[in-house]
This record gives C-alpha cells, structure tokens and sequence, in this order.
C-alpha cells in the first residue's frame, strides 16, 4: 500500500454558481423578474454548453515524482500544516471530555456494536450444535433475517426518524432540536432486548430455528438503528466539526466494540447461555433507555459546552461549508 497507492488527498478551492465577471464582494441574487426576463430572452436562442471552470489556488499542474508521491508530510500553501495535522489526531480526545452529548453517543454507539459482535460470535457456534445441525452454508442463509432487519432499520433510523423530528418541531414554534430524534431509540431498545432473549434463551430451551432466525432479525434491527440514530444526533449538536466529532465516536465504539468480542465466550461459559443473554438484554435495555434524560437534558448539556464548541470551531484546521 505504501509503494504503490499514490497520495489522494487533495484540497480544491472552487467558486461555484458565481459568473467570471461578479467579484466576490459584489455578487448580489438577482431578482424574481429579471430572471423570468432573461429566460424569456434567451428561449430562443442556441444553447451553449460551456465547459465547467475551477478556481484553485496552492496547486501546480505539474506531475509529482515517484518519490514526492511517497513523502508522508507535504507543506503546501492552502493545505494544514504538520503541527496542524498531529493536533488534530488527539482533539478528538480531548472532545470526549468537553462534548458529553458526543461521548454518550459514542457509548450508546458502542453498545449498539457490541449486540451485533455477540450475534457473530454466537451464530455459528448456536446453531451448529444439537438440535439444530446447521451446515455453514445454511448458517450463512441465516443472515437473511439480519439482512431484512437492516433494511428495515434503515427506514426506520432515516424516512420514519425524520418525518417524526419534523412533527415535534412543528410543535416545537418551528424549532428542531437534535433531541427529537432520539425518541425513535424507544423501538430499538425494546427489539434489541427482545431479539437477544429471543437468541439466546431460545438457543438453551432448543426453539425452532425460526424463533432464533426471528431474533436474530430483530437484534440487527436495533443494532442499526440504534446506531443510525445516535450518530445522527452527534452530527445535529456540534455541525461545524462534526468530523472530528465522529473520530471520537468512532474511537469510542471501537473500544467497545473490541473488548465485547472477547468477553462473550468467556461471559457465556461463566453463565450458561440462557443466563447470559437475559443479562445482555436488561443491559442493552438500560443503556438504551439512557437516552430519555438525554431528551430533557440534552439542550441543557449542549448549552454549557457552547463556549468550547466555538473555540474548536475557530482552531479547526480545515474549514466547513
């Protein structure tokens, strides 16, 4: 990858919708009738397609060695500096800490990722064994279920989420808070710790397969969901760096992530299977269920991190349209 993948990042600086005579300071929208007047003049006149223009500064045309295409740093005019560049690896630590809306998120998040590790590390291992007998290739199938659940998560977690935001904001003076989202976790809560004891007691009682194929459906569901809508709302509280944002969730749920596919083994060997995930069910429902002081509290908690929101905002190193 390092000899042979070239350099990808590029910065491109473009003016777009602005005509080569306006300048910037002076560009001022056109009004409604003389835009219907100058339509109307050029109906009938031959179309010219022009060739679309880019405005880029800090950049040559000329073509960069081998060995400049395998530099690690490169300090061009435009682009963020390397001290600018290894800042920015750790802000997003310290954003767990300044951020507390994003550091739930990145909880919840995690938690939501660690369910569907426990549906990996289990299925082949479930239903394998007595009564079930399943070959690979049919506990391969068996991800059909989880395939349809994610579908359906992604309705729910993005048409269905949104048209309920905008109701609530409408009864809200016309004001959308990124906390009216947060009332969709409700399902998803509630599937994700039915579809774990629906696996997992069902796996130790010997439940037809089709129970377990159900669960498996309904955990997947949640687990995108869940997912879905919690990264939805980081992104709504802190816009303007809201990549970096993401890194700290991302760092979060990884960790996450990470140790619960080590523990579960363990977890169930020490519990028994039926034990274990009725445990996991009341935990991913009590994590869920967090995020109802999250919508009365929320704004509250954005509130106070304003200050240092802004203060990122400014010393961000690449800027947010």
């Amino acid at each position: 990858m390092y000899f042979f993948l070239e350099e990808t990042i590029y910065f491109r600086n473009t003016v777009e919708g602005v005509d080569d005579g306006d300048s910037a300071g002076n560009s001022v929208a056109p009004q409604t009738d003389d835009i219907f007047s100058q339509n109307k003049e050029v109906d009938n006149e031959p179309k010219i397609v022009e060739e679309p223009t880019t405005i880029s500064s800090g950049t040559t045309s000329s073509q960069k060695s081998y060995w400049q295409r395998l530099a690690l740093f490169r300090s061009v005019p435009g682009r963020p500096s390397i001290k600018q560049m290894f800042k920015m690896m750790y802000r997003p630590l310290l954003m767990m800490y300044h951020f507390p809306s994003v550091t739930w998120a990145g909880l919840l998040y995690g938690t939501c990722l660690s369910w569907y590790n426990v549906l990996n590390a289990t299925t082949s291992s479930l239903l394998s064994a007595s009564p079930y007998f399943f070959s690979s290739g049919l506990v391969g199938t068996a991800y059909t279920a989880p395939l349809i659940g994610a579908a359906l998560a992604g309705l729910w977690s993005g048409w269905v989420t949104d048209k309920f935001a905008i109701r609530l904001a409408r009864r809200n003076n016309g004001i959308r808070e990124p906390e009216h989202r947060l009332w969709a976790l409700s399902l998803s809560g509630l599937l994700c710790a039915a579809g774990l004891i629906l696996w997992g007691v069902g796996a130790a009682n010997d439940l037809s397969w089709v129970g377990l194929v159900f669960g498996l459906g309904m955990l997947a569901f949640s687990v995108i969901a869940g997912g879905s809508i919690t990264l939805s709302y980081a992104v709504d509280c802190f816009k303007e760096i809201s990549g970096e944002t993401m890194m700290s969730v991302v760092v979060i749920r990884n960790t996450t992530g990470f140790a619960i596919s080590y523990a579960i083994n363990p977890w169930i060997d020490a519990m028994g299977v039926q034990n274990c995930f009725i445990t996991a069910a009341m935990i991913a429902l009590g994590c869920t269920a967090t995020f109802l002081p999250m919508i009365y509290y929320g704004k509250s908690i954005r509130k106070a991190s304003a200050k240092k929101y802004w203060e990122y905002v400014a010393t961000a190193a690449t800027t947010h349209a």
